[in-house]
């Protein structure tokens, strides 16, 4: 089983109709199709990217199974002004926040999420959870810059307040040199 598969499993225990979610980075919007059908139609979900032609992607693929409407906030913007998109009513109520470091796929591989962009993103994306909000990062590290960018992340989650916090990474034995990572982050609190 891949780790998309199983963080998509993970997710779907834990959020519920009517929830705030972020897709942080919304590539090909497989993701935020995920977290669409997960809210439903009275949930929210705010999607980033700075590609334009990622956001596009993610529109038809989401149209394409019938999924759009108010609730779906499509943002053009580094991930990294994640807190001055959302609506000062979500600030403390996101349920997930869903990251895929990386390259869009079929895209320009030298265009990658940075570690400080993703970094200050998570940052932002820790303020503005509810209690019990989770954060999944899958980090890619097969590309240039790729091992470095998960290797900060995963420092990064390591120093959260473990009595807030419970911090998971998952390194599949896949035989491959460099297979992604998954950190997952989930609050204690409520």
């Amino acid at each position: 089983m891949n780790l998309t598969t199983v963080t998509q499993q993970r997710l779907r225990a834990l959020i519920r109709p009517g929830d705030c979610v972020i897709d942080a980075t919304c590539g090909n919007g497989f993701d935020t199709l995920f977290l669409a059908q997960s809210v439903g139609e009275l949930g929210k979900v705010y999607a980033f990217d700075l590609q334009s032609q990622a956001i596009e992607s993610a529109q038809q693929r989401l149209q394409h199974h019938g999924v759009d409407g108010p609730a779906l906030q499509w943002i053009a913007a580094d991930h990294a002004q994640m807190a001055a998109h959302l609506a000062s009513a979500d600030a403390g109520h996101v349920r997930a926040v869903m990251f895929n470091l990386g390259y869009l796929p079929r895209s320009d591989h030298r265009c990658i999420t940075q570690p400080s962009s993703t970094l200050a993103a998570l940052k932002d994306a820790i303020t503005l959870l509810a209690p019990n909000g989770v954060i999944s990062i899958l980090a890619y590290t097969a590309h240039a810059g790729g091992r470095e960018e998960c290797e900060a992340v995963k420092q990064w989650a390591m120093q959260l307040d473990s009595l807030r916090f419970a911090v998971e990474v998952v390194v599949p034995e896949m035989g491959r040199s460099s297979p992604p990572e998954w950190i997952f982050i989930e609050g204690k609190g409520g």
